[in-house]
């Protein structure tokens, strides 16, 4: 809305046709709506962006490969935690190259909101509020990335145990790593896998509330790297 029709709208919200009247106001934007019309409003949070929108660009099985192969490199260096580093780097710029690309649209919506005849003032704001969506947009978008590397870790801690307690490579979400992991099954015990399944969860949460993508990378890829150094000792230190 611009001034004006924000101000006809503020004198409705203040006087109202009866007292049964229920109004509701759909925003991207909070920020964008004077703060005499919020102050008069109940305020929830929706996010009305499905995953099948953003998660369009990001080719699973390219994914699972640059992981799976990562992970494998993570147990085979031990003790080079650049190893790691680079990992969680690969990750990030792979969600870059693949990210949606809104930018026609964003100049669009900025050149027909001009031809309404906004001023300076609110054509300013406008494009304010477009920057926000599409950090919005992009936040998203990474944070579903990250959920789908978490879920490809979780998968192959999974099948890592799956083999150290006995199972054949039917049982795996891998079937092919059946191998591999029963070669590197001592490097990792239960009762450590049990709570790095639970790290990863709790970083998951974190997504909710724009924790740094790397931060959440690195914290999962360091902890691999760590414990597959001792390649076979059984540890008795457990994450907190």
């Amino acid at each position: 809305m611009n001034r004006t029709a924000a101000n006809r709208m503020l004198k409705t919200l203040e006087d109202p046709p009866d007292e049964r009247s229920i109004f509701i106001l759909l925003t991207e934007d909070i920020s964008g709506l004077l703060p005499t019309i919020t102050s008069r409003c109940i305020i929830f949070e929706w996010d009305f962006s499905g995953p099948e929108e953003l998660k369009l660009n990001i080719d699973p099985d390219s994914l699972n490969e640059m992981i799976t192969g990562g992970l494998k490199k993570i147990l085979d260096k031990p003790g080079n935690y650049k190893v790691s580093l680079d990992l969680s780097v690969k990750v990030l710029d792979f969600l870059e190259e693949n990210a949606p690309d809104d930018s026609g649209s964003f100049k669009q919506q900025l050149a027909d909101y001009r031809n309404t005849g906004a001023t300076a003032a609110e054509i300013k704001k406008f494009e304010s509020s477009l920057r926000a969506r599409s950090r919005r947009k992009k936040d998203k978008y990474n944070n579903l990335g990250i959920n789908m590397v978490f879920d490809i870790i979780t998968a192959w801690l999974e099948d890592m145990l799956t083999v150290k307690l006995g199972a054949d490579g039917k049982s795996m979400n891998f079937p092919d790593e059946y191998s591999y992991c029963k070669e590197h099954k001592d490097f990792l015990d239960e009762r450590w896998i049990y709570n790095l399944l639970k790290d990863i969860e709790r970083n998951r949460s974190y997504l909710k509330f724009s924790i740094y993508h790397e931060l959440a990378l690195d914290s999962i890829f360091l902890q691999l790297q760590s414990r597959g150094s001792i390649k076979g000792k059984k540890s008795k230190v457990e994450l907190r």
